[in-house]
């Protein structure tokens, strides 16, 4: 992923944390975005940030008051993308 791509879509999750805070303001619970907000903010469909939580590739928990799911920013951002993994050459023997 292009480092432009990454840096919008860190912003488009930067806002949705920024709108969650506004509406949430006294809320002392940790902070946690809704699965419509974070689908938004990585630019999936609902459908998959569900299937990722379901395949347990994606950490959510019930959000306080309304029982719907939520999804930790740092634990949406790592799943939408991850650390690549380094490619290690095999020496022969």
């Amino acid at each position: 992923m292009s480092a432009a791509l990454s840096c919008e879509v860190r912003l488009a999750i930067e806002h949705a944390v920024a709108e969650t805070v506004r509406a949430h303001a006294g809320n002392i619970t940790p902070l946690r975005l809704t699965i419509s907000q974070a689908a938004k903010a990585v630019g999936v469909d609902r459908s998959a940030v569900y299937r990722a939580i379901q395949d347990g590739a994606l950490q959510a928990s019930r959000l306080g008051g309304t029982g719907d799911l939520g999804v930790k920013p740092a634990d949406l951002e790592r799943w939408a993308f991850p650390e690549p993994t380094p490619i290690t050459k095999r020496v022969p023997r």
